[in-house]
Protein backbone atom coordinates (compact mmCIF):
# COMPACT_ATOMS: atom_id res chain seq x y z
CA UNK A 1 0.00 0.00 0.00
CA UNK A 2 3.03 2.55 0.36
CA UNK A 3 4.35 1.96 -2.74
CA UNK A 4 1.11 2.51 -4.31
CA UNK A 5 0.96 5.93 -2.73
CA UNK A 6 4.29 6.59 -3.44
CA UNK A 7 3.81 5.89 -7.06
CA UNK A 8 0.40 8.41 -7.16
CA UNK A 9 2.51 11.23 -5.65
CA UNK A 10 5.18 10.92 -8.42
CA UNK A 11 3.13 10.46 -11.07
CA UNK A 12 0.51 13.33 -9.75
CA UNK A 13 4.30 15.26 -9.32
CA UNK A 14 5.19 14.52 -12.94
CA UNK A 15 1.15 15.95 -14.18
CA UNK A 16 1.57 18.88 -12.30
CA UNK A 17 4.58 19.91 -13.47
CA UNK A 18 4.26 19.34 -17.51
CA UNK A 19 0.91 21.55 -16.77
CA UNK A 20 3.48 24.26 -15.27
CA UNK A 21 6.10 23.83 -18.22
CA UNK A 22 3.43 23.87 -20.89
CA UNK A 23 1.64 26.80 -19.53
CA UNK A 24 4.88 29.11 -19.05
CA UNK A 25 5.94 28.06 -22.83
CA UNK A 26 2.09 29.37 -23.92
CA UNK A 27 2.55 32.47 -21.81
CA UNK A 28 5.52 32.99 -23.07
CA UNK A 29 4.77 32.27 -27.19
CA UNK A 30 1.76 34.97 -26.08
CA UNK A 31 3.49 37.46 -24.87
CA UNK A 32 6.21 37.37 -27.76
CA UNK A 33 3.64 37.82 -30.07
CA UNK A 34 1.85 40.42 -27.95
CA UNK A 35 5.14 42.75 -27.85
CA UNK A 36 6.03 42.59 -31.41
CA UNK A 37 3.17 41.89 -33.99
CA UNK A 38 0.16 42.69 -31.53
CA UNK A 39 2.12 46.58 -30.89
CA UNK A 40 2.59 47.71 -34.47
CA UNK A 41 0.88 50.74 -35.35
CA UNK A 42 -0.87 51.22 -38.41
CA UNK A 43 1.21 53.42 -40.54
CA UNK A 44 -0.46 53.19 -44.05
CA UNK A 45 -3.23 55.27 -43.20
CA UNK A 46 -1.57 58.10 -40.75
CA UNK A 47 -0.35 60.84 -42.03
CA UNK A 48 2.79 63.19 -41.33
CA UNK A 49 0.96 66.48 -39.51
CA UNK A 50 3.78 68.53 -38.53
CA UNK A 51 7.59 68.84 -38.82
CA UNK A 52 9.56 70.02 -36.03
CA UNK A 53 13.23 71.38 -37.34
CA UNK A 54 15.55 72.15 -33.90
CA UNK A 55 18.74 73.32 -34.36
CA UNK A 56 20.60 71.49 -31.43
CA UNK A 57 23.40 74.51 -31.19
CA UNK A 58 21.67 78.21 -32.26
CA UNK A 59 25.07 80.15 -32.73
CA UNK A 60 25.08 83.46 -34.72
CA UNK A 61 27.93 82.37 -36.43
CA UNK A 62 26.75 79.44 -38.91
CA UNK A 63 25.79 78.72 -42.03
CA UNK A 64 22.54 77.01 -42.29
CA UNK A 65 19.18 77.40 -40.49
CA UNK A 66 15.54 75.62 -40.39
CA UNK A 67 14.33 77.29 -43.62
CA UNK A 68 17.55 75.57 -44.97
CA UNK A 69 16.66 73.09 -44.25
CA UNK A 70 13.54 72.46 -45.00
CA UNK A 71 13.91 73.66 -48.51
CA UNK A 72 17.05 71.28 -48.85
CA UNK A 73 14.54 68.21 -48.33
CA UNK A 74 12.03 69.82 -50.57
CA UNK A 75 14.63 69.74 -53.22
CA UNK A 76 14.88 66.42 -52.76
CA UNK A 77 11.46 65.06 -52.36
CA UNK A 78 12.43 64.01 -48.42
CA UNK A 79 10.24 66.67 -46.64
CA UNK A 80 7.64 64.38 -44.84
CA UNK A 81 4.68 67.18 -43.98
CA UNK A 82 1.75 65.56 -46.05
CA UNK A 83 3.26 62.08 -46.84
CA UNK A 84 1.96 58.65 -44.79
CA UNK A 85 4.17 57.70 -42.47
CA UNK A 86 5.44 54.45 -44.32
CA UNK A 87 6.51 56.92 -46.83
CA UNK A 88 8.67 59.20 -44.74
CA UNK A 89 12.17 58.09 -45.12
CA UNK A 90 14.42 59.00 -41.76
CA UNK A 91 17.80 57.36 -42.85
CA UNK A 92 17.69 59.01 -46.06
CA UNK A 93 16.78 62.17 -44.27
CA UNK A 94 19.50 61.77 -41.90
CA UNK A 95 21.57 61.08 -45.07
CA UNK A 96 20.72 64.28 -47.08
CA UNK A 97 21.59 66.34 -44.19
CA UNK A 98 24.74 65.08 -42.96
CA UNK A 99 25.90 65.73 -46.87
CA UNK A 100 25.69 69.12 -46.29
CA UNK A 101 28.93 70.64 -45.57
CA UNK A 102 27.64 72.66 -42.76
CA UNK A 103 25.93 70.38 -40.55
CA UNK A 104 27.67 67.75 -38.25
CA UNK A 105 25.25 65.90 -36.73
CA UNK A 106 21.12 64.82 -37.57
CA UNK A 107 18.90 63.37 -36.30
CA UNK A 108 15.24 62.17 -37.02
CA UNK A 109 12.28 60.47 -36.07
CA UNK A 110 8.63 60.40 -36.21
CA UNK A 111 6.84 60.38 -32.90
CA UNK A 112 3.14 58.21 -31.93
CA UNK A 113 1.24 61.47 -33.16
CA UNK A 114 2.55 61.56 -36.33
CA UNK A 115 5.10 64.44 -36.26
CA UNK A 116 8.34 64.23 -37.54
CA UNK A 117 11.14 65.93 -35.71
CA UNK A 118 14.61 66.76 -37.50
CA UNK A 119 17.17 67.84 -34.67
CA UNK A 120 20.64 69.02 -36.50
CA UNK A 121 23.79 70.88 -35.07
CA UNK A 122 26.13 72.67 -37.37
CA UNK A 123 29.60 73.05 -38.35
CA UNK A 124 30.92 76.06 -37.15
CA UNK A 125 33.05 78.69 -38.56
CA UNK A 126 36.65 80.31 -36.66
CA UNK A 127 38.29 81.84 -39.60
CA UNK A 128 37.57 82.91 -43.28
CA UNK A 129 40.86 82.21 -45.59
CA UNK A 130 41.22 84.58 -48.65
CA UNK A 131 44.40 82.98 -50.07
CA UNK A 132 46.11 85.12 -52.91
CA UNK A 133 46.20 82.21 -55.20
CA UNK A 134 42.28 82.54 -55.12
CA UNK A 135 40.84 79.99 -52.29
CA UNK A 136 38.36 81.21 -50.54
CA UNK A 137 37.15 79.08 -48.15
CA UNK A 138 36.35 78.88 -43.90
CA UNK A 139 37.89 76.62 -41.58
CA UNK A 140 35.27 75.22 -38.35
CA UNK A 141 35.85 74.37 -34.92
CA UNK A 142 37.21 70.92 -36.08
CA UNK A 143 39.96 72.54 -38.00
CA UNK A 144 38.33 71.13 -40.94
CA UNK A 145 37.81 72.93 -44.56
CA UNK A 146 34.23 74.47 -45.33
CA UNK A 147 33.68 75.87 -48.57
CA UNK A 148 32.57 79.23 -48.82
CA UNK A 149 28.41 80.34 -48.78
CA UNK A 150 26.06 82.96 -49.75
CA UNK A 151 26.06 83.89 -45.89
CA UNK A 152 29.16 86.02 -44.50
CA UNK A 153 30.08 85.68 -40.51
CA UNK A 154 31.68 88.00 -38.37
CA UNK A 155 34.94 86.29 -38.21
CA UNK A 156 38.99 86.64 -38.67
CA UNK A 157 40.17 86.93 -42.10
CA UNK A 158 43.22 85.41 -42.71
CA UNK A 159 44.81 86.51 -46.46
CA UNK A 160 48.14 85.82 -47.84
CA UNK A 161 50.23 82.64 -48.99
CA UNK A 162 47.90 80.20 -46.81
CA UNK A 163 47.47 76.66 -48.76
CA UNK A 164 44.87 74.39 -47.23
CA UNK A 165 47.22 72.48 -45.22
CA UNK A 166 48.64 75.20 -43.63
CA UNK A 167 45.42 76.65 -42.24
CA UNK A 168 44.07 73.06 -41.33
CA UNK A 169 47.41 72.17 -39.37
CA UNK A 170 48.34 75.28 -38.47
CA UNK A 171 45.70 78.46 -38.99
CA UNK A 172 42.96 76.76 -37.40
CA UNK A 173 44.49 75.74 -33.81
CA UNK A 174 46.05 79.65 -33.57
CA UNK A 175 42.79 81.17 -34.29
CA UNK A 176 41.33 78.76 -31.70
CA UNK A 177 43.75 79.82 -29.11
Amino acid sequence: RLLKTSRVRRIYFNWKKTVLITADIALGVYLFFAITAFNKLDDKGRICTKVNITMADSKPNGFIDNQEIKTRLEKQGLYPLGKTISQIKIRQIEDCLMSSPFVRSAECYITQNGQANISFSQLMPVVRVKAINGNDYYIDDKCSIMPNSHYTSDLIIATGYITPWFAKNYLAYMVQY
